[in-house]
């Protein structure tokens, strides 16, 4: 196949970086070729097939990173996909004829990324604990209060887990990216997390008297099923979840206190992954693309990820109308 002269067939090694690819399923290979070849021949262009976004971040021994463009019609959606160099059939493209590469997958793979469940993550911590204690701030009776109010906080938000301890809240979202061809419906909804940050920052100023910050995150979810397990006898509960969006909580509350320490940057209420921040509906006039950036090491596959800082009140100013279809499919 592809034997016409202007088609181009890219090895594995050499896919061009940080440029337009379109991701394809095999089963739509001959007649993409057919309509390539029928386009030579200067008849009208009619793709075949639909196609995935994307664009190569980087070339490992067995994978190629991908970041994928999710969602574009109403929000800059972006989410980073590792895909094995063993599911890719050829990547062809065509530069005499304008033709951005095309990288042709297993069929099973590319619905299994399309189907799967992906998450959010929130780590919401207190600031300031030590120096409250020291004060005579007694959590022990504050914390029957503190647990009344974040129950009927998680009441209101039944698509959202939430896990607490004194001082600290983990907040867990799934959504799905969307397939037309199994009719699964797109559902991010990022800006519920900003939303559910502002209730949480009462609660804590109320009971507490503290102030709060929060560490945001997304990525691949893993496990199929509901939000949390809780086993039988309660004394287990599992996230569900793989372990790296989780662990970039961490990471970049680690790098934002060497920041702060080091004076770099200021504390802000929210740290937020840069694929987050970016995919967050903001105004048009908010110019998010001139944020500074901080670099942090993600867990997964171990490269330079960054994240910047924000106000609550920035966020909150610049954001659009809330994406109410996505609760009400979520």
């Amino acid at each position: 196949m592809f034997t016409h002269p202007d088609f181009d067939i890219y090895p594995l090694e050499e896919i061009p970086l940080e440029c337009d690819l379109f991701l394809r399923p095999v089963s739509d290979i001959e007649a993409h070729e057919e309509a390539m070849l029928e386009s030579f021949e200067g008849k009208e262009w009619n793709p075949a097939g639909a196609v995935c976004f994307v664009a190569a971040t980087k070339i490992e021994e067995t994978s190629v990173e991908l970041s994928w463009a999710v969602r574009t019609s109403d929000r800059f959606h972006t989410l980073n996909v590792t895909l094995p160099k063993d599911k890719i059939e050829i990547c062809v493209g065509s530069r005499n004829w304008d033709e951005d590469p095309s990288l042709f997958v297993e069929d099973e793979w590319l619905a299994k990324m399309l189907r799967r469940t992906k998450c959010t993550f929130a780590l919401i911590d207190a600031i300031g604990v030590r120096n409250a204690i020291k004060q005579g701030l007694d959590f022990e009776e504050t914390l029957p209060e503190y647990r009344k109010r974040i129950d009927e906080l998680s009441n209101r938000y039944p698509q959202v887990s939430f896990i607490s301890w004194a001082d600290s809240i983990i907040l867990k979202s799934h959504w799905r990216s969307g397939y037309f061809k199994e009719g699964i419906k797109y559902t991010y909804d990022p800006e519920l997390f900003i939303e559910i940050f502002s209730e949480v920052k009462k609660v804590f100023a109320e009971v507490f008297g503290l102030s709060i910050y929060g560490v945001f995150t997304q990525g691949e979810n893993s496990f199929q099923d509901e939000l949390i397990h809780i086993s039988e006898n309660q004394n287990h509960i599992c996230l569900n979840s793989l372990g790296a969006p989780f662990a970039d909580l961490k990471n970049i509350e680690d790098e934002a206190r060497k920041n702060i320490k080091s004076k770099i940057h200021e504390g802000h209420e929210l740290y937020l992954d840069l694929s987050y921040f970016q995919s967050l509906n903001l105004k048009f006039s908010y110019k998010k693309h001139l944020k500074k950036k901080f670099t942090y090491i993600s867990s997964i596959p171990q490269t330079e990820s960054e994240y910047v800082c924000a106000e609550l009140s920035e966020i909150g100013e610049n954001l659009q109308n809330a994406n109410q279809s996505s609760r009400d499919n979520g």
